[in-house]
């Protein structure tokens, strides 16, 4: 645990609850920095275009962004000169077929070549990812590229009715309430962001019941976060009959699949329909909902590519088309989607691989979004969690280059931590982990009958 960590836990909960508002007032800061307005303007202007024109834009982009990373990165220049191409031959979307994919693991093993000429580390923001495979990643962004991306989002928020002054509840993956905590509140207050922050680490009838006592005090009208911590609130919502003090405008789900059962029992726990969005922290390949719940890819910030492949589905392969200090060109999310096409834009029907099963605790409390405590283990290939017992998991591990007895060290002391003691693990060296038919891994697996 790192030792602000380790403060934040001791203190008491109020100071916990300013620490949270700082932290808030910070996110504010950095994401609607001076250039936020600007860029926020832009994106909604394009979002009146048509298809056609938006398409254009972007392969506009896309060919200086190419043409930037020939001249500026010892990645590209080596790789498009040993592939023969012309760099100037690339002008739209299709024409990078022509050009191999990026995976994570080029990344880290090529991660200096990747950084453009004329920057240095310490002006580039530093970002990490953990993804869906447990793997994790560490790369670099510009601080325009931050903003152009919250913009990018903000536009989209904007056009189903959203505004950032709404009172919020989040069900994400921060630890802000302590593992070891065994007594309610399982929430904390950001001033700052106007959010209730709902612990995902605590989905039990205790929480849930906390979680319920956060709503009617703090009133929130927009609910937001994974629906794997959004789902078990809502259906224990539904089976204790209860309704909420203020009516709930908005639900927005992030991070994972949405299925049609999940959708039905948030219509039925908060009354309305849940939007969904697609995006990762490389912001390579984003995907927004409109007002009819219709999802379309973001044309103007990112280069989508949906490669074909068996069951009709198609992997999502995307070029982030605004950071130019670490340009990620042709990278493959690992996710797979069905996708048409109409008069709007290129739509996605739907979404496969971010689907994941839970750890069920013996104390009845449900884990998921573990993937975080992955997050700096760069030298783990892939990683998978099989709950084999009520108490016992196996942390199942490919071990990349450089993972070391201390990195296995690290991760061990991780899964104590958020275990807090309540089920016992072992972390397993693995060659590889099995994939399913469509080609995914899940992350988390249960391998025995919780009923």
């Amino acid at each position: 645990m790192s030792g602000i960590m380790e403060l934040y836990d001791n203190l008491p909960i109020a100071a916990q609850n300013a620490a949270c508002s700082i932290l808030g007032a910070w996110i504010n800061l950095t994401r609607f920095g001076k250039d936020f307005n600007k860029y926020l303007s832009e994106y909604q202007v394009r979002q009146t275009w048509s298809y056609d024109r938006r398409c254009e834009f972007r392969d506009a982009r896309l060919r200086d962004l190419v043409a930037y990373a020939y001249e500026n990165t010892a990645y590209y220049h080596r790789l498009i000169n040993e592939a023969g191409i012309n760099p100037t031959s690339i002008k739209t979307l299709d024409d990078l077929s022509a050009l191999p994919l990026l995976t994570k693991e080029d990344v880290r093993q090529n991660i200096n070549d990747l950084i453009a000429g004329g920057y240095k580390e310490k002006k580039l923001v530093r970002k990490h990812t953990s993804g869906t495979t447990g793997s994790g990643l560490v790369f670099y962004t510009t601080k325009r590229a931050e903003c152009e991306k919250w913009a990018e989002a903000w536009s989209g928020n904007e056009a189903i009715g959203l505004q950032r002054t709404m009172r919020r509840a989040y069900f994400g993956g921060r630890s802000i309430v302590p593992a070891t905590q065994s007594h309610p509140p399982y929430y904390r207050f950001d001033r700052c962001g106007n959010q209730l922050l709902l612990s995902a680490f605590h989905m039990s009838q205790e929480g849930f019941e906390s979680f319920y006592e956060g709503f009617c005090r703090f009133k929130p009208v927009w609910v937001h976060g994974f629906p794997s911590s959004i789902i078990p609130f809502a259906l224990f919502m539904l089976e204790h009959d209860l309704t909420l003090p203020k009516e709930i405008e908005y639900v927005t789900l992030s991070s994972e699949n949405v299925t049609d059962r999940h959708k039905e029992i948030i219509r039925r726990a908060f009354g309305v329909e849940a939007y969904q969005n697609y995006a990762q922290t490389e912001a390579v390949a984003t995907c927004r909902e409109d007002r009819r719940h219709r999802m379309y890819v973001s044309e103007d910030i990112t280069g989508v590519e949906f490669i074909p492949i068996e069951g009709g589905f198609s992997r999502i392969v995307g070029t982030c088309l605004v950071n130019y200090g670490m340009p990620l060109i042709r990278y493959d999310t690992g996710d797979i989607a069905i996708w048409t096409e109409d008069d709007r834009g290129r739509r996605v029907i739907s979404l496969d691989g971010r689907l994941e099963d839970s750890l069920r605790l013996p104390d009845g409390t449900t884990l998921r979004r573990l993937d975080f405590l992955f997050k700096d283990q760069v030298s783990i290939e892939s990683a998978q969690i099989v709950q084999t017992a009520i108490d016992f998991i196996e942390v199942r591990i490919v071990p990349g280059i450089g993972f070391t007895e201390e990195d296995e060290r690290i991760l061990a002391r991780s899964f104590e931590e958020r275990l807090a003691g309540k089920m016992s693990f072992k972390i397993v060296r693995v060659p590889s982990i099995p994939r399913t038919k469509a080609g995914k891994m899940k992350f988390i697996v249960s391998e025995f009958d919780s009923e």
